[in-house]
């Protein structure tokens, strides 16, 4: 083996590590992301509800008379 061939044997295999470890870190980017958007949305209280034409409506308090 000369020296050229040496030289590109070390290039990829620093390149195939690199990728690798890039496409780990999006994937864990990615998957952060996801649980953040789902963990982020809270339940809406009982005093708002969705109508069938996709309006928010908030309840009256009947409870305070």
């Amino acid at each position: 083996m000369n020296a050229n061939q040496i030289i590109n044997m070390i290039i990829r295999r620093v390149m195939r590590i690199a990728v690798n470890k890039g496409v780990d870190m999006g994937i864990q980017g990615a998957s952060s992301a996801a649980k953040k958007m789902r963990n982020g949305k809270k339940a809406q209280g009982d005093d708002v509800y969705i109508d069938d034409y996709g309006n928010p409506v908030h309840r009256k308090d009947n409870s305070r008379g």
